[in-house]
């Protein structure tokens, strides 16, 4: 900021738009003048357009109040000169006379050039061409390579849970769930498993295939281990839910065992959990 100019300025009788970029480029010059602000500096300066501000400097240069000077690659410096003795520093270059064109040649690089039957080696002998057949047949061995790939491809993609899964026994599981299971009621083991195994065959996503189902099943057991003994705790009676002494129940006593849960659920406010089983059963809304 230069007060000296800015003490200049405000002496100059000038409009006020022309006054006001003036005085906001005097405001960011030193003492000498000199300042480069930009043009949307400028324009929040003097609460004016971009293009209003443009203008007004092209007529303070034509006063000779403000002198102009473009650097490439550096932007615009601006000179105030409140006595109004600018230089001319925006007188464009002279351009240069046009060039005559050099004559075209009697003949192009394209009419010397050999022909490609010139250019072209002479033609081979050897007249037995494989037939189209053995062209687009892959090469031996290539089938048997590229079913190696599916079935690598369809290991690492996994498999559906198959309808007629049932679950390991319990003491082949690995260690960690294998120590869990052994806390569970009876019946809690049959019962999650066939949760387990709806919601599998319900899962329609890429989440519904796994490469190694045992290990599937030993991270649910894991998982719903709390809940397992949260709903013994609550007063669940797996045991009671399954018939036949905690044997393995047929479909619809399965169901009528995840039914009841359900129902217990909703007796103690657990509604969310009622309905997440309700879902994986596929069952309808119990009647009210």
């Amino acid at each position: 900021m230069s007060i000296k100019l800015m003490s200049a300025v405000w002496d100059l009788v000038l409009p006020d738009s022309e006054k006001l970029v003036l005085l906001a480029l005097a405001d960011s010059a030193n003492d000498n003048g000199k300042c480069w602000p930009s043009m949307p500096t400028l324009a929040k300066k003097c609460s004016k357009g971009e293009r209003t501000v443009q203008g007004v400097i092209k007529t303070l240069i034509t006063k000779r109040l403000l002198a102009r000077r473009e650097k490439p690659g550096k932007g615009v410096i601006y000179y105030v000169y409140p006595a109004g003795d600018a230089p001319d520093l925006g007188t464009p270059a002279t351009p240069a006379p046009p060039q005559p064109l050099r004559p075209r040649n009697d003949r192009t690089p394209a009419e010397t050039a050999p022909t490609p039957a010139a250019a072209a080696g002479k033609p081979s002998m050897n007249r037995n061409t494989p037939d189209k057949a053995s062209a687009l047949s892959p090469p031996a061995g290539g089938r048997a390579r590229q079913r190696k790939v599916e079935q690598r491809q369809k290991v690492a993609r996994g498999t559906r849970i198959a309808a007629d899964w049932t679950p390991p026994p319990a003491d082949t599981l690995p260690p960690q769930a294998r120590n869990l299971v052994k806390n569970w009621p009876a019946g809690a083991y049959e019962l999650t498993a066939f949760t387990f195994h709806n919601h599998f065959l319900a899962e329609s996503r890429a989440q519904g295939s796994k490469r190694d189902w045992v290990t599937t099943w030993a991270n649910w057991v894991v998982r719903e281990h709390p809940q397992v003994l949260r709903n013994v705790k609550l007063g669940f009676d797996y045991a009671g839910a399954l018939p036949n002494g905690g044997a393995a129940p047929s479909a619809d006593q399965q169901q009528d065992a995840l039914e009841r849960q359900a129902a217990f659920f909703d007796r103690i406010g657990r509604h969310d959990d009622a309905a997440e089983i309700r879902r994986r059963m596929g069952s309808r809304q119990p009647p009210t």
